[in-house]
C-alpha cells in the first residue's frame, strides 16, 4: 500500500522528491565496519528479495539498482568498509534542541474518509472520537511542555482536519480530475492517493526543519471479527516503530535505496531504537497498559515488521523511511478497547481551549518524559 501511495506522490508532486545523491555518504567511506552493517541488516531487511540490491564482503558494501545490475556487476554505489562503528550519540540538551512532531492523520470531517474514527454504542450512549483529533491535541500539549523547557518545536500540521499540503482533499481532486480513473470511491482516493502525497509533504517539512529527534504520534485500534471502528475488543497495548523491515520490491525505487543506505551508515537507526525503547517504557508506566505481545494477534507485526525487542518493531512505513534523524513512531493504546474508549470519549479537561480527555495529557506526558530521559542519557555518554 505504501509503495503505491509514495509512487503516486512522486508522480503527482515531484517537488517533494527533494534532491539527494549517494555521494552524500562519501564522508562515511572507510569508517563503517562490516560488523555494524551486519547488525543493522538483521533489522533493515524483511524479505529475501531485498538482497538482490546489495552485496557485502569483508571490505566493501555495494548497492545495485536491480538484480540485473548486480549480476552484471554494475554498481550504483560502493562503500569501503573500515574498522569503526558510528557512535550512536547525540550531544544536545533538551533546552537547545529541535523537535519535530507529526500528529498522525487528519481528523474531524475527514475522519470517516480516512477510516480513522471510533463510534461505539454503550449503554444507550455513543462513544465517538477520531484518531486525527486525538493525535493533534496530544501534539499541542506535548509542544507546550517542550517549549517550557526551551526546546524549539515544529508541528507538521497546526489545525484539525488538515495535513501538510496547502491543498485540502477536495481542492486536490479538482486539480487532479484524472485520479477518478484510478479509484472508485472518495475513501479510496483519500487513503490510496491523497494521504500518500501528504506523507511526502510531512517528511519534506520535517527534514527541512532538521530536527534533533522526531515524534510521530498515533493511537492504535485492534482488528476484530467485525468492524473495528464500531466494535470493541478486550485487547489493549502499546507499541513503537522504528525504521527498517524493507519488504518485497521496497528497494526498487532509487529514493528507497538512498534511505536504506542512510540507515546503514548513520546513527539514525540505533538512536531511534534507543529513543523508542524509552518512549515505550514511559507509555507502559504512565498509561498502565503493557507492551504488545504475539498473543495479542496484531498480524501485521509478523507480516510487515521485525521485532527489535519487546514492543519495539522495525517497520518500513513512509515516515519511518523518509524522515531523517532519530525518531519514534508511537502507537499508544487501543482505541476500541471499551475501557479505553470510555476514557478517550470523556471530555474532562481542555488543551488550548479544545475539550478533550485527560488521557491525552497522560500520553503527551509519557512522550515528554521519554524525551527528557533520552537527552539526559546523551549527556551522560
Amino acid at each position: 500500500m505504501y509503495k503505491t501511495m509514495l509512487h503516486l506522490a512522486a508522480l503527482l508532486f515531484p517537488c517533494f522528491m527533494y534532491s539527494f545523491s549517494f555521494q552524500d555518504f562519501d564522508a562515511y567511506q572507510g569508517r563503517v565496519s562490516k560488523e555494524e552493517i551486519e547488525n543493522k541488516l538483521k533489522y533493515l531487511i524483511k524479505a529475501k528479495e531485498a538482497q538482490n540490491y546489495f552485496s557485502l564482503t569483508d571490505d566493501v558494501f555495494i548497492l545495485y539498482a536491480s538484480l540485473e545490475d548486480k549480476q552484471k556487476g554494475q554498481e550504483e554505489y560502493r562503500l569501503i568498509l573500515g574498522s569503526f562503528d558510528v557512535l550512536p550519540t547525540l550531544k544536545k540538551s533538551l533546552a537547545n534542541c529541535k523537535i519535530a512532531i507529526d500528529p498522525g492523520h487528519f481528523g474531524s470531517e475527514y475522519s470517516h474518509l480516512e477510516q480513522r474514527f471510533v463510534e461505539i454504542s454503550f449503554q444507550k450512549k455513543l462513544l465517538a472520537f477520531n484518531e486525527g483529533d486525538l493525535t493533534f491535541l496530544t501534539a499541542l500539549y506535548l509542544k507546550e511542555l517542550l517549549e517550557k523547557e526551551g526546546a524549539e518545536v515544529f508541528l507538521t500540521r497546526t489545525k484539525k482536519a488538515e495535513g501538510a499540503l496547502s491543498q485540502n482533499f477536495f481542492q486536490f481532486l479538482q486539480t487532479h480530475p484524472d485520479l477518478w480513473l484510478t479509484q472508485k470511491t472518495l475513501t479510496q482516493l483519500f487513503r490510496s492517493v491523497y494521504n500518500g502525497v501528504d506523507l511526502y509533504a510531512r517528511a519534506e517539512k520535517i527534514n527541512t526543519f532538521k530536527p534533533d529527534i522526531t515524534v510521530i504520534i498515533h493511537y492504535n485500534a485492534h482488528n476484530s471479527e467485525k468492524e473495528k471502528y464500531t466494535c470493541t475488543t478486550d485487547k489493549n497495548y502499546n507499541m513503537v516503530f522504528i525504521p527498517g523491515s524493507f519488504g518485497d520490491r521496497e528497494l526498487k525505487e532509487e529514493k528507497a535505496r538512498y534511505e536504506f543506505l542512510r540507515l546503514l551508515v548513520t546513527s539514525d537507526f540505533f538512536l531511534s531504537r534507543q529513543f523508542s525503547k524509552i518512549v515505550l517504557k514511559k507509555f507502559n508506566e504512565h498509561l498502565q497498559v503493557p507492551s504488545v505481545t504475539s498473543l495479542d494477534g496484531a498480524r501485521y507485526l509478523e507480516t510487515a515488521s521485525i521485532e527489535v525487542e519487546k514492543g519495539v518493531y522495525a517497520r518500513n512505513l513512509a515516515l519511518t523511511r523518509l524522515v531523517h534523524g532519530p525518531l519514534c513512531y508511537g502507537e499508544s493504546l487501543v482505541q476500541n478497547n471499551l475501557a479505553e474508549a470510555l476514557r478517550l470519549s470523556h471530555l474532562d479537561t481542555k488543551i488550548q481551549g479544545y475539550p478533550c480527555s485527560s488521557r491525552l495529557k497522560e500520553v503527551a506526558l509519557a512522550y515528554f518524559q521519554a524525551i527528557q530521559e533520552f537527552f539526559r542519557q546523551q549527556d551522560e555518554v
